[in-house]
């Protein structure tokens, strides 16, 4: 028996069906918490729509090159002969790298191509309902909020695997719930190389480019964690129109069989025993995330910012007889695709204005200053009902709201705005009581329409009562109420702001159910959910300074980052002036689960994990931070060298995982908006727009100045 060790863990290499097999102990127990009795594994692409499949115990085990080499050799039933080649190595502490090469010794005309699969079995588990699972942006724990169509949603499928393009990181974990047993396999290096763009990506492929493999978990002879290279599906990903049954698809891409031919990559195989998700999900991202070690790219904040801001500014016109920005503009012309005003969410008008009056002051610029008086004008004029919540869509074509859902999110994005330029206007000696006045309203309508368990729901209809009994968005207007009552002094907003926190700890943190943040999506996992928690949170510690309020903001944090893609890889951009033509992809985020669209919301956050970092010491919070500050902004053409008409726009979201943008080729405001909110706010706080520039202040000033509420009313 030949073994390798790393921290508690080792590998054990031991006899088993005519040869040996693999199996992983950890130290103080007898029997392997992992194991694969047949590691040479291959798919073989046959002239029938299922591949063949092979598997063989390794044939030798030596001590070599500072680690194990393990050797095997698989025949195909046409004659076809592939040896396989396994180099163990130890990697950091409680992980294995292994470096696989095939090399195929005989090739026969009937097997056109082959993929090989690395996979640990688990031991303890009989059914996908005794694991969890953690792939970064697609699965959390069971993954019950997700759509059916999804990967994970659908227990009784036996593969459930994606290409790991989808993925933030290329990874996927598995956790024994009983024993907390936790297994996780991730691409070594983030080495991926570009395929042929002249051919689209179609299943049962043979293609020597590909180079990105599937990570995921099956139910074949047992329960088990897979990488398959070249890529593979194996879930219910084909979503067809309603009244159709869904397509359960299994394909395999290939890599062609010919003598002399063959593979050779690297994972990396981590283990540790963790007891609950978010600790586990939280320790295996932060190790996979400094693996990789994707650059921070070199970009001017300030000089985003103010390009930015112009484009806000000249985008924001007086439209049919109301203020606002178009719903949606064309790249790279800028010109209006649909005029149209959303209160929050992809609209973001209050917001917008609150910007733009805040520009206008700073940078003694009159136009933005008055577009941005004007937008909220607008609102604070015309928009609220007769019980109390605000419209949240305005057609200037029909002069008049249209009817659609009151989203407790939206509500609370364009209620943050409008209070935020109150307080701006206040301090600079401009007072506007009707924009207070309005502020309170709203907040007296959510402290009556606020559930007795402390909750709201997820959506109103047009006479205030409930239309979506989903209370997941629960912590969307917190931080409003929060700065509403420090406004004021109104006890009512405070308690209400605080009975939506202890809501929110008790049901969305507690069982880590960050869902329903996205209003065109239904109520399923997503990252923006996770932010909003995350503003919540903070808030309730700034007001109270209470541990628990920052811990569960960490927790919010933690999951949110793991939406970000953190590596990148080779891309074809069909359009050249899309800035994506000339940068990477690192930094854009997916959006949320049912779909693989990824784009640049994460741009939202870096001064919420600087302040972060700031609390906490937690030095991996400012990393990430100044990765998002810079890496995020790469689809903006921020400062003008891309070719879009208007320097700082970006479009929408696009699906990036086959290696080719395909996706929303339009600016809307939303996407400005959530890169200069975060710059302003660095900038308000710490005197820079830089978080490299912040770090220079003295350490004590940077925490008081992180004191934000101590300073943000008169």
């Amino acid at each position: 028996m030949t073994t390798l060790r790393s921290g508690n863990y080792s590998l054990s290499f031991r006899e088993s069906q005519n040869g040996y097999g693999l199996y992983v102990l950890q130290d103080g127990r007898e029997t392997p918490v992992f194991a694969n009795p047949a590691p040479c594994y291959l798919y073989i692409k046959s002239p029938t729509t299922a591949p063949l499949t092979y598997a063989a115990a390794y044939d030798s085990v030596t001590e070599a090159e500072g680690g194990i080499r393990a050797q095997g050799s698989v025949e195909t039933a046409a004659g076809s002969v592939f040896a396989v080649c396994d180099q163990y190595t130890a990697g950091a502490e409680n992980g294995f790298y292994l470096h696989r090469t095939v090399t195929i010794e005989k090739a026969t005309a009937a097997d056109r191509g082959f993929a090989t699969k690395i996979s640990l079995e688990v031991p303890g588990a009989h059914t996908l309902n005794d694991i969890n699972c953690f792939a970064p942006g697609a699965w959390y724990q069971k993954n019950e909020f997700v759509p059916p169509h999804f990967i994970g949603y659908n227990k009784n499928i036996q593969y459930h695997w994606m290409y790991e393009t989808q993925y933030a990181l290329p990874m996927f974990a598995v956790q024994d719930i009983a024993s907390g047993d936790t297994a996780c396999i991730s691409r070594l290096h983030a080495d991926m190389g570009p395929r042929d763009y002249t051919t689209r990506l179609h299943d049962a492929m043979v293609d020597e480019h590909i180079t990105f493999g599937s990570i995921g978990v099956s139910t074949d002879s047992a329960i088990s964690l897979d990488y398959i290279y070249p890529g593979a599906r194996g879930t219910s990903t084909r979503k067809l129109p309603d009244g159709f049954p869904l397509e359960h698809i299994y394909s395999n891409e290939f890599h062609p069989v010919r003598a002399g031919g063959g593979d050779s990559y690297a994972v990396s195989l981590d283990f540790l025993n963790c007891g609950d998700f978010p600790t586990m999900m939280k320790t295996l991202w932060r190790s996979v995330y400094e693996r990789i070690d994707e650059p921070i790219v070199p970009l001017d904040n300030e000089l985003l910012y103010k390009n930015a801001m112009v484009t806000l500014r000249d985008q924001t016109n007086c439209y049919e007889d109301s203020w606002g920005l178009p719903f949606a503009s064309m790249l790279p012309s800028g010109e209006p695709m649909k005029v149209a005003y959303q209160f929050g969410f992809v609209g973001q008008q209050p917001n917008i204005g609150y910007q733009l009056l805040r520009y206008g002051a700073i940078y003694e610029d009159s136009e933005a200053l008055e577009k941005g008086r004007n937008v909220i004008q607008f609102w604070v004029d015309r928009s609220l009902t007769e019980w109390g919540a605000p419209h949240i869509w305005y057609n200037p074509e029909f002069h008049d709201f249209e009817d659609r859902p009151f989203w407790i999110r939206m509500i609370g994005d364009g209620m943050e705005g409008i209070l935020d330029a109150y307080v701006f206007e206040k301090k600079h000696g401009n007072d506007h009581p009707d924009w207070l006045a309005y502020c309170k309203t709203v907040a007296d309508w959510l402290v009556r329409a606020q559930n007795e368990d402390g909750s709201w729901y997820r959506s109103y209809d047009a006479e205030g009562k409930m239309l979506m009994d989903s209370k997941a968005n629960t912590s969307n207007v917190i931080r409003f109420l929060v700065q509403l009552a420090i406004v004021t002094g109104a006890d009512s907003y405070r308690d209400a702001a605080l009975k939506a926190g202890v809501w929110s700890l008790e049901h969305i943190t507690r069982y880590m159910e960050y869902r329903g943040g996205t209003c065109d999506n239904s109520d399923i996992y997503d990252k923006e959910s996770g932010i909003y928690a995350i503003f919540g949170y903070l808030a309730l510690y700034d007001l109270t300074k209470e541990d628990r309020w920052l811990k569960a903001a960490c927790e919010a944090a933690d999951y949110v980052e793991t939406w970000t893609y953190a590596w990148s890889f080779p891309m074809n951009v069909p359009y050249p002036a899309n800035p994506l033509a000339q940068r990477n992809l690192s930094g854009q985020s997916l959006i949320a689960t049912g779909h693989s669209g990824a784009d640049v919301y994460m741009a939202s956050c870096p001064y919420l994990y600087y302040r972060l970092y700031l609390l906490t010491d937690d030095a991996h919070y400012l990393h990430f931070a100044r990765f998002i500050h810079h890496n995020s902004k790469q689809s903006t053409d921020y400062d003008g060298s891309c070719g879009y008409a208007f320097p700082g726009m970006s479009h929408e979201s696009g699906s990036l995982y086959m290696q080719e943008y395909q996706g929303q080729y339009h600016w809307l405001p939303w996407c400005t908006y959530v890169q200069v909110d975060p710059i302003s706010r660095i900038y308000d706080t710490f005197g820079t727009y830089e978080i490299d520039d912040a770090e220079k202040l003295p350490l004590e000033e940077r925490r008081a100045r992180n004191d934000i509420y101590a300073s943000y009313w008169l």
